[in-house]
């Protein structure tokens, strides 16, 4: 995963499904010391590719939801992706 910005840093995290659907928006959940540490802030965009196709996604920050090294995936993204888990 990667910030698209000018600056981009690769993530390398476990996918977490999150059974939440947002309607239209894909958004992807980080826990909030690793973005942090990635320069992330809530609602940046950001790049996920996984089994070489990408997307771009919103993301949302949280303490509890995901741990370090997860990513959590609304329904859209999951569905886009096919992770089945």
């Amino acid at each position: 995963m990667t910030k698209t910005t000018e600056t981009k840093h690769a993530f390398h995290a476990k996918v977490k499904k999150i059974d939440i659907q947002d309607g239209e928006s894909l958004i992807a959940v980080l826990n909030e010391h690793d973005a942090w540490e990635l320069g992330i802030n809530k609602f940046d965009k950001i790049e996920i590719k996984h089994n070489g196709e990408h997307i771009v996604a919103d993301a949302d920050l949280s303490h509890h939801l995901v741990e370090r090294g997860e990513i959590g995936l609304f329904e859209e993204v999951t569905k886009r992706f096919n992770v089945n888990e």
